[in-house]
């Protein structure tokens, strides 16, 4: 493997990690503090904390993902080359393959299955929604557990590319 696949391959694995680190760590250490404060205070505490991941972690995903891609496309090229198509090393790459859609899928789910939990507390942290204190919580305890999923989703993608990547040569 040539510097530049091994630049790409240790950014990309580096940025998955800590997109999925950060996911994980909002739902583990930034939410419940929030859930003790009063509806007011714990909708715009929720709001930075949107705010601060949505400035970052997509585009640290998408990056990660393109380096993963592009490493898993000369890993592929390298190993029918050098391998022929028969398993072994010449299989690694889908594992890389497989961790660049794993980090870049958060994206779609986002939009699938959190976008409406998103758009309501958007709405209360603007003044716009009328929700009871107990309603705003059971929302953000909500986005925390599709958060923390969307956490795993993305380590689980970063597992698969450490494990395919310590076969690559």
């Amino acid at each position: 493997m040539d510097i530049s696949t091994r630049a790409a391959l240790t950014f990309g694995l580096t940025a998955s990690g800590l997109v999925a680190g950060t996911n994980t760590a909002m739902s583990i250490f930034a939410v419940p503090p929030m859930l003790l404060a009063p509806k007011q205070v714990m909708v715009q505490q929720w709001r930075k904390l949107f705010n601060l991941g949505l400035v970052w972690v997509p585009p640290t995903a998408v990056l990660a993902s393109a380096s993963l891609g592009y490493v898993a496309y000369a890993s592929r090229s390298a190993s029918k080359r050098d391998f022929g198509d028969v398993g072994g090393d010449a299989s690694r790459w889908k594992g890389i393959a497989f961790a660049a859609a794993g980090i870049l899928s958060i994206v779609p789910y986002t939009l699938m299955f959190m976008k409406p939990t998103n758009d309501k507390l958007i709405a209360e942290s603007n003044g716009a929604g009328h929700l009871a204190e107990r309603e705003v919580k059971a929302l953000i305890e909500w986005w925390s557990r599709l958060n923390l999923v969307r956490g795993v989703i993305g380590a689980t993608g970063t597992a698969m590319g450490i494990w395919s990547a310590v076969g690559l040569r």
